[in-house]
Parts: C-alpha cells; sequence; structure tokens
C-alpha cells in the first residue's frame, strides 16, 4: 500500500490534530480499515481515502458544477433567498416585509 500525502498535506493535517502522535494514528487506522481495498490511500480533506491509482476519480458532482460554471461565464450560479417571517422567499437584494416596530412613529 501506497499512503499518497505531501508535506504540506501532513503539516495541514498535523495541525487539525494537534499533534504529530494523533496524525500518526489516524494513518494506522486508515491503512488497518482500507489495508487490501486499494493499493493507494491518498490524502483528501484531512483524511486517507482508498484509491486504485495515485490520484482520486474525479467528483461528478465537482464535475457538474465545473460544467456549470463554463456554461456561465465563470459566473456562479443561483439565487440568494431570504426567507420571511410570513414563510414565504423574497430573492435577493429584495428584502422580505417587515414586521412594523409598534414604537416606530415613522
Amino acid at each position: 500500500m501506497v499512503i499518497v500525502m505531501s508535506p504540506v498535506d501532513w503539516d495541514g493535517w498535523e495541525g487539525v490534530n494537534g499533534s504529530f502522535e494523533t496524525t500518526v494514528d489516524d494513518v494506522q487506522r486508515a491503512v488497518r480499515e482500507h489495508g487490501g481495498s486499494h493499493p493507494f490511500l491518498v490524502y483528501d480533506l484531512y483524511e486517507l481515502v482508498p484509491s486504485p491509482a495515485e490520484t482520486l476519480p474525479p467528483d461528478p458532482d465537482e464535475e457538474r458544477l465545473d460544467q456549470l460554471m463554463r456554461e456561465n461565464g465563470g459566473r456562479p450560479i443561483g439565487t440568494w433567498v431570504a426567507y420571511g417571517q410570513d414563510g414565504k422567499m423574497y430573492p435577493f437584494p429584495e428584502p422580505p416585509p417587515r414586521d412594523r416596530d409598534p414604537d416606530d412613529q415613522s
């Protein structure tokens, strides 16, 4: 089994775990859990993920989002909304209606 991880990955993971020893324990646990399932354990977001190759296969969700960004000229897609106290959805930048403050004399 080959563990694929850069020194920067190790430093980041160790920083999150708080100690070298805890990070080594995590690596040992990952090796035990995935001992023979794949020849590689690839570091990804603070964990070692079993993989048949030195890189992780593409994530279909990320590929779809990348495609949508390309189709939209690189701009984010979707709409920001706010839910009012009336339970209705209001698209940004239109604010939801607010209850009048009984003390407001305007």
